[in-house]
């Protein structure tokens, strides 16, 4: 129902379940809305517009993000 549902309820549970399981939680959630505005300027979705999934631009960027997170905090310059 409306009253138990909230936009960030999936993102609430992952981040307890990492912080529980101490699992780095990356949440694209601000980097996605920039770019989303980005984009809109541009004229250029990051989503669908008939269900709001990701489209290729938005599964490029998340994994580009991820892929930064993971450079930036796991690899070693050898």
């Amino acid at each position: 129902s409306d009253v138990n549902w909230a936009l960030e309820q999936v993102q609430n549970k992952l981040e307890e379940i990492c912080i529980r399981n101490s699992i780095d939680c990356i949440n694209p959630t601000e980097a996605l809305r920039v770019k989303a505005n980005k984009f809109q300027t541009e004229n250029q979705r990051l989503y669908f517009i008939r269900d709001g999934h990701w489209n290729v631009s938005g599964h490029k960027f998340v994994g580009e993000f991820v892929a930064d997170y993971i450079s930036d905090n796991y690899i070693i310059d050898r």
